[in-house]
């Protein structure tokens, strides 16, 4: 019998990196018995399209079955490989509801190909600040991160939301269809090697060797560079026309400058004391059930702060008003702009309430949704 090593994320623990590692040494892990599945992969090795056929699509009929085209190829793939075990991975598998999960199981098990789930899981104030930073870098929000947290908790048409970090809501279906024995979950930490661990857990420790793994990926920004992601987003916003995958391109081009101007570092969480409570109250029930079902403790991130620091780097209004103006450089020029004069304005009136909500002084979201 083959086995299948699925990891499904959860996003923000390292799966970037777990998927380029993966990918740059299939041939050595092959070598090694395990076979990195290339059916559905894009080019860094993401199986998103694996984990995309697994949806259903909210306009197709119920009474009609999933297509499972991909995953019959990647099947074939699997049980024609030499090597006894196999890996797939993605973090959007965290997506996949009850009726993808058990196609899956069932095109597996008429193959005899055994399934083993892992999971990372990260405390959910760290994950959602991180997937903030990432939103702010894909232009999709201009949110502060406070703003952030109280939209994606308490607006249904927000554009994720908060319950994405609920581990029970996600992990539930998948103990349900392959039980809880082949599910693996692994408590993340940001300052150790999410790749080591992995090929660890799954029997094959030194797999790649850490000399040989490529830069991490997908690292934190410094506070400087959310603060600028934040205000360039707000005027980009401005821009009614600009089309969205224009508006990522040059957030995510400002992006890279401003992190190699602001390098990574002394970078703090920086969340309301009545928002931290709110998270842990949301949140409560479903680390109670990983504890339990996983003996895994979901403990939220100690760089928490609840009011803005003494001395905490902030950038001058030149500075401001420089990326501003290199930001409306990328705009294409046939777009209606507004007048920088009122866009500075405005941001400025922005900012200091951000500063009023990082104070403390800002306003207080006492009702908290429980899980």
């Amino acid at each position: 019998m083959k086995t299948l090593f699925l990891h499904i994320g959860v996003h923000k623990t390292g799966s970037t990196s777990l998927q380029a590692v993966a990918h740059l040494h299939r041939e050595a892990l092959a070598r090694q018995g395990l076979h990195v599945v290339q059916t559905g992969a894009t080019n860094d090795g993401n199986h998103v399209l694996l984990s995309r056929a697994l949806l259903r699509d909210p306009a197709a009929s119920r009474s009609v079955p999933l297509d499972l085209t991909i995953w019959q190829a990647a099947r074939d793939e699997i049980v024609h490989s030499p090597c006894p075990a196999a890996l797939i991975t993605s973090e959007e598998f965290t997506a996949v509801g009850l009726e993808g999960i058990a196609a899956l199981a069932g095109l597996m098990e008429a193959a005899s190909v055994d399934v083993q789930v892992m999971v990372f899981l990260r405390d959910q104030l760290a994950a959602l600040r991180s997937n903030h930073v990432e939103l702010l870098k894909q232009g999709l929000i201009e949110h502060d991160f406070a703003s952030y947290l109280a939209m994606s908790a308490l607006d249904a048409d927000f554009v994720e939301s908060i319950d994405r970090f609920n581990y029970q809501l996600l992990l539930q279906p998948w103990i349900s269809v392959f039980g809880q024995d082949r599910i693996k979950a692994v408590h993340y930490q940001p300052l150790r090697d999410t790749v080591s661990e992995f090929f660890a857990r799954i029997g094959m420790p030194g797999a790649v060797g850490r000399t040989r793994s490529p830069a991490r990926l997908n690292t934190s920004p410094s506070e400087v560079v959310v603060r600028l992601l934040v205000l360039v987003n707000r005027y980009l916003t401005l821009c009614e026309d600009l089309a969205p995958q224009r508006r990522t391109q040059i957030t995510y081009g400002l992006y890279r400058q401003a992190s190699a101007q602001y390098p990574e570092g002394g970078s703090t969480t920086v969340c309301s004391a009545s928002l931290l409570r709110m998270l842990k109250c949301h949140f409560s029930r479903s680390n109670e059930w990983v504890e339990k079902t996983f003996g895994l403790r979901v403990k939220f991130d100690r760089a928490v702060r609840t009011r803005s620091l003494a001395g905490e780097p902030t950038l001058p209004p030149s500075e401001i008003e420089r990326w501003l103006l290199e930001a409306r450089a990328g705009v294409a020029y046939s777009l209606t702009l507004v007048e920088a004069g009122n866009v500075t304005e405005e941001l400025a009136s922005a900012g200091k309430q951000n500063a009023a909500i990082d104070r403390g002084d800002g306003p207080d979201l006492v009702s908290a949704p429980t899980a």
